[in-house]
């Protein structure tokens, strides 16, 4: 199961059609695994501030679909590893 469905994230994303659902769904799938990547372990249910990181990898992702841009987003990058940090598993 997904931390965050498709439905949630087009409400969040403010999207009311249908031509961007599988472009959608696969922003959920990339942000649900760079969660998982950087050592976060998605609950299930999804605890609610990683499912918020989710959701906010997901809404830069939509809004900011190319790589370059003239000032990196620092404030994304923070705001998800902030929501994150606790839940991370740490390995020595």
């Amino acid at each position: 199961m997904a931390a965050v469905e498709l439905a949630e994230a087009k409400t969040h994303l403010r999207v009311d059609y249908a031509e961007d659902d599988s472009y959608i769904a696969g922003l959920i799938s990339a942000a649900e695994n760079y969660v998982s990547e950087i050592g976060v372990t998605i609950a299930d249910p999804a605890q609610p501030a990683v499912k918020h990181a989710i959701l906010l990898l997901v809404g830069h992702w939509y809004n900011y679909r190319e790589a370059a841009a003239e000032k990196p987003p620092q404030a994304i990058a923070f705001g998800v590893n902030a929501l994150v940090q606790p839940f991370r598993e740490v390995s020595f």
